[in-house]
């Protein structure tokens, strides 16, 4: 997430009108032929065998097919479940490729808090611990410490349901609901769905951002877009700069209300329909990595969802104070000037910033050496920290092409650039043609160290604004030919358009450190 000029996005995006009149009106042919096909998505998958460690803390099922259907693209035969107790308030669900290893958030990208075993249990108890075994209803032991409870549904299609045990109260049932292909779990190679009931009239959903909302509370029919785009957040109910898929849902229920949170470990771009008393996940790739957190009140919930992905950064104390922060100031006479007027107002300025004005041709760390010389620059730095104030500038990840440029010629010799067939993936930005580094890459994440810390030698900014980090792009680079990857079979509802997700960003295909791909990186 970050935090963005909407002005400067708004000149930096060319609408070309007739093309994306064209390219919307073949989308919806394709939706509505989607519509008129008798074929339905998916007719899901029921259960083959269940088993339960010697620990009785993780259940795994396998589960097969039931019929494959052709909307799409063909469906993955075979799947494994796996429910595990992480900790006395956290439970997780997978479900993923048998045959075949599917991207996953690796690890290193973002570390998860791993705890060890609990004490083995005796094998009857173990049996028990966490389900009963293709039964409808779980079977616990009345001094287990766990609140939530994880029930496998031999039906046809299967379900499972998670519940908490000290109310009763089911917080996430995957139940097929009617026959209806919607609620049944699908699992395609680029298009997985899993959908859950909610009680309407007793749920809250709050979370699952990054959107511009009229409300905290998210309303009722409505479809959420995951997928990070340079958006302005002037524009409601579309995608923004990030993505969370996580929720917390707040119940009202007779006895007393609780909290629980529901995580989706997924990179891959996404819609979650939610219409009050369903939220469903349709997802570009990846897998279904679920995580539920017990609460029971909201202030656990997000202790335990922190404790799971990592806790929020401390923001200095400073960064709360009054700030100002414009594009476009001419020189750095102008930015003084700025100052002197909050000072000679009396009004109590902590935080000055400059957008990509103090830049020389918009290049990363430089200083324009007319309008903003560094010797000038140094003195207003040392002005503001002597009035016990701060300065931030801002950065923006695409590096000039240019063979003079020493932050080019750098990222050049360290191979440190995202890839596109084997070769840089060349974008557009402010200084023009442009590279984007790969934070991917440990050599990439060096580079740009450096590089931060031989500017900040120089200059002794207090913050850096790292902006256009969605990656944004001022081109929209066509599909590779034949690729499914540029142009998936289901259409994310992208800029609230079914806008492609090439458009105004690194394309799709281009790669990362690892062979990560694009759109397993939204």
């Amino acid at each position: 997430m970050n935090i963005h000029s909407t002005n400067k996005s708004i000149k930096s995006h060319t609408i070309m009108v007739l093309s994306n009149f064209l390219l919307n009106f073949t989308l919806m042919v394709q939706l509505l032929a989607l519509t008129t096909n008798s074929e339905p998505i998916g007719h899901g998958y029921i259960v083959r065998s269940v088993g339960v460690d010697s620990y009785g803390r993780t259940l795994t099922a396998s589960l097969q097919l039931i019929k494959g259907s052709s909307v799409y693209a063909p469906d993955i035969q075979n799947l494994t479940l796996t429910s595990c107790f992480e900790t006395k308030d956290r439970l997780r669900v997978r479900i993923m490729d048998a045959d075949h290893k599917r991207w996953e958030v690796p690890q290193e990208f973002i570390p998860r808090e791993t705890h060890s075993p609990p004490p083995k249990l005796p094998p009857r108890k173990a049996f028990f611990y966490l389900t009963s075994i293709i039964r409808r209803h779980a079977l616990l032991p009345q001094n287990t410490i766990y609140d939530l409870s994880f029930t496998l549904h031999n039906t046809t299609p299967f379900g499972f349901t998670i519940t908490r045990r000290s109310s009763g109260d089911v917080l996430f049932d995957t139940s097929p609901k009617n026959k209806s292909p919607d609620t049944f779990l699908i699992f395609k190679d680029q298009y997985l769905q899993l959908s859950s009931s909610l009680p309407a009239n007793r749920s809250s959903i709050y979370g699952l951002g990054e959107h511009t909302k009229r409300t905290f509370k998210l309303k009722h029919n409505q479809t959420l877009t995951l997928w990070n785009a340079d958006i302005p957040s002037l524009n409601v109910d579309v995608n923004l700069y990030g993505s969370h898929p996580f929720y917390m849902d707040v119940r009202f229920h007779p006895k007393v209300g609780t909290s629980h949170g529901v995580l989706l470990f997924n990179s891959n771009g996404m819609d979650i329909v939610y219409t009050g008393d369903r939220i469903t996940y349709k997802v570009i790739g990846g897998v279904i990595d679920l995580y539920f957190f017990a609460g029971p009140v909201p202030e656990s919930v997000m202790e335990q969802y922190t404790e799971l992905i990592g806790r929020p950064a401390p923001m200095p104390y400073w960064s709360f104070g009054f700030q100002q922060c414009r594009y476009g100031y001419k020189d750095i006479t102008e930015v003084r000037n700025v100052v002197a007027g909050y000072a000679k107002a009396q009004i109590p300025l902590e935080l000055m910033w400059t957008d990509i004005d103090y830049m020389d041709g918009y290049k990363d760390f430089t200083l324009d050496p007319i309008n903003f010389p560094l010797d000038q620059m140094k003195k207003l730095v040392d002005a503001l920290h002597h009035n016990g104030q701060k300065f931030v500038l801002i950065l923006d990840p695409g590096i000039s092409i240019n063979s003079s440029y020493e932050t080019y010629q750098r990222g050049m010799q360290e191979d440190v650039f995202i890839k596109r067939d084997g070769v840089p993936y060349r974008g557009e930005g402010f200084p023009g043609k442009v590279y984007f580094p790969d934070f991917i890459n440990p050599r990439g994440r060096v580079f740009w160290s450096n590089k931060i810390k031989i500017f900040h030698d120089l200059l002794p900014v207090d913050g850096l604004w790292l902006d256009l980090n969605e990656i944004t792009n001022f081109i929209s680079s066509p599909p590779t030919p034949f690729s499914a990857l540029d142009n998936p079979p289901y259409k994310i509802n992208n800029n609230g358009s079914l806008r492609p997700i090439n458009e105004i960003t690194v394309p799709a295909t281009s790669v990362h450190f690892g062979n990560a791909l694009r759109v397993q990186s939204s």
